[in-house]
């Protein structure tokens, strides 16, 4: 399930936050956040393996980015399931 941020870890400004990172960022967390078995944590152990880091100290800036998608994802997910997964 968490292929669908391929499209944004794959790119080489994902950590910058930038407006285009954010939007594919939430673009994939819209498809992610509607499988019952997505979690916060396991999308940034996702991020980490694909992206080798754990090999970097953390407070290195992909490190950090990748604990604030994973706030963000966590705020998001936990709006979503408190309003019984809005539905379009």
């Amino acid at each position: 399930m968490y292929e669908v941020f391929d499209s944004f870890i794959n790119k080489s400004t994902w950590y910058s936050g930038g407006p285009a990172d954010q939007k594919r960022f939430f673009q994939a967390l819209e498809k992610a956040i509607r499988d019952p078995n997505f979690e916060p944590g396991p999308m940034g152990k996702s991020f980490a393996a694909k992206l080798g880091l754990d090999s970097l100290p953390p407070d290195h800036a992909y490190n950090k980015a990748r604990d604030r998608y994973v706030e963000m994802a966590e705020t998001i997910w936990a709006f979503f399931h408190a309003h019984d997964g809005i539905e379009n």
